[in-house]
C-alpha cells in the first residue's frame, strides 16, 4: 500500500486498468477535484494486485475502497489477496446498479462482505410543485455564520458510513451558491436542506429537521422552498435510504418514483446500519 501524492497516479491507476480491453469495471466516479483534495490530505493510498488497482480512502474510523479492474474476473481475483491487507480495518466499498442481482455485488459478497444498507433512487420528471409558497421569516439561507452549527448538526444526526458526508469548505461552496436552506426558530437552526441546481438538474443532497421538532411540517416547509428554487428544472433526484419506508411515502407525495438505480454499501465487518 502506498500514499497517493499526485493525481497523475489516479489517472495512471485509470489508464492501466482500462488499457487491458478486458471489460473495464469501477466504482470510483469521484471528481478530480476531490481526488486532488484527499491527496492534499495525504488519506489516499493505492494498492495494484494483477489488473485491478484499488484506491482505500483513510477516514477517521473506517476506510472507502474504490476499484478501477480490467474485468469482473480480475476484480473476483484480486480481491481475496487484498482481504489480508485490509483485514484490520473497516472497510464500506459503494457499488451503484441497475442490477439488484449486480456480478460486482456478488464478488464482494463472496469475499465475506456483508450489506451495511442500501440506498434506492428517486425522481421526479417535470416540476410537479404546485403549492403556493408561503414566505416564512424562519427559512432562509445560510450564511458563514453557520458553518459551524451545520457541521456539528451534520456529524451528529449523519452516518457517514452510509452517505459522503461534507467537509467544512463544501458547506461553505454551498453557503456561497446560495444552496443551503435553513429553518430557524428563535434563533437556533432546526432544520435544513443542502442542494444542487444546474439548468436541468435539481439534486437534493441533504434533508434533515431536528428530531425534537419533527411532526410540525417543518420539513414540508424547507421541502416546497427546496422545489420552488427548482421549479424550472427538467428533473429533480435524490438518493434514500431504502429501508426508510416513511421518507419514501413522503417523497412519493411530492410526486417521486422509485427509479431503477440502486446503491449497495457493503462492509468487511459485522456492521449494520441503524436508523
Amino acid at each position: 500500500m502506498k500514499l497517493v501524492t499526485h493525481i497523475s497516479a489516479v489517472t495512471n491507476a485509470y489508464n492501466y486498468a482500462k488499457g487491458y480491453k478486458k471489460g473495464f469495471i469501477t466504482n470510483c466516479f469521484i471528481t478530480t477535484k476531490q481526488f486532488n483534495k484527499l491527496i492534499s490530505n495525504d488519506i489516499l493510498h493505492e494498492i495494484t494486485i494483477g489488473e485491478v488497482v484499488f484506491l482505500l480512502k483513510k477516514n477517521e474510523d473506517f476506510s472507502n475502497l474504490y476499484y478501477y479492474a480490467a474485468s469482473i474476473d480480475e476484480l473476483a481475483q484480486a480481491l481475496p489477496l487484498l482481504l489480508p491487507v485490509i483485514a484490520k480495518e473497516t472497510v464500506m466499498v459503494d457499488i451503484v446498479t441497475k442490477n439488484e442481482l449486480c456480478e460486482e455485488k456478488s464478488v464482494f459478497e463472496e469475499n465475506h462482505f456483508n450489506i451495511y444498507t442500501s440506498l434506492i433512487r428517486m425522481s421526479s420528471v417535470g416540476n410537479k410543485f404546485q403549492e403556493k409558497l408561503l414566505n416564512s421569516p424562519k427559512v432562509r439561507n445560510a450564511t458563514t455564520d453557520d458553518v459551524i452549527v451545520l457541521n456539528e448538526m451534520i456529524k451528529s444526526y449523519f452516518d457517514p458510513r452510509a452517505e459522503q458526508l461534507p467537509e467544512m469548505d463544501d458547506l461553505s461552496e454551498w453557503i456561497r451558491n446560495g444552496s443551503i436552506i435553513l429553518f430557524e426558530d428563535q434563533k437556533k437552526i432546526i432544520g435544513f436542506i443542502i442542494y444542487d441546481l444546474n439548468a436541468t438538474t435539481l439534486y437534493l443532497r441533504y434533508w434533515f429537521v431536528h428530531p425534537d421538532y419533527r411532526d410540525l411540517k417543518i420539513g414540508s416547509k424547507l421541502f416546497n422552498e427546496f422545489l420552488s428554487r427548482g421549479k424550472n428544472t427538467q428533473r429533480q433526484l435524490f438518493w434514500v435510504i431504502k429501508t426508510n419506508q416513511n421518507a419514501i411515502k413522503r417523497y412519493r407525495h411530492y410526486g417521486f418514483e422509485k427509479e431503477k438505480m440502486s446503491n449497495f454499501i457493503l462492509t468487511n465487518k459485522n456492521l449494520s446500519y441503524e436508523e
